[in-house]
């Protein structure tokens, strides 16, 4: 059962979320102009999931690139594909924010995070 995440410093409210994920890595281009996403499925799995992002767990949170694109799936929604930042990692933890999601998606993880 999901619980939430009771903490005084979020700015969304946390619930508890464990799914597998898939990552890819995005790079950019010497240019700065380009950005390529990484054919490599990077496997992990997520702990928590709010508006703002997901916390996920992965072999090496630290070598991961700075933007990726996230894969998964909530409970009767299917699968999601969204675009995150790391804006944190300690071991096997990281945070991912997400990049403005459409608002089909928004939606999607608002009434799960709402309704879990």
């Amino acid at each position: 059962m999901n619980e939430e995440i009771k903490t005084e410093d979020r700015q969304h409210v946390r619930i508890y979320f464990e799914n597998p994920i898939v990552i890819y890595q995005i790079t950019q281009s010497q240019s700065g102009n380009v950005f390529m996403i990484d054919r490599i499925k990077i496997l992990g799995k997520s702990k928590d999931i709010s508006m703002g992002g997901i916390r996920a767990e992965l072999a090496n949170a630290a070598s991961l690139s700075k933007y990726m694109k996230l894969n998964f799936e909530l409970k009767k929604n299917g699968p999601l594909e969204i675009y995150t930042e790391r804006i944190w990692e300690k071991a096997e933890l990281c945070g991912l924010r997400f990049i403005q999601p459409d608002n089909n998606i928004s939606k999607q993880i608002s009434n799960y995070v709402s309704h879990p």
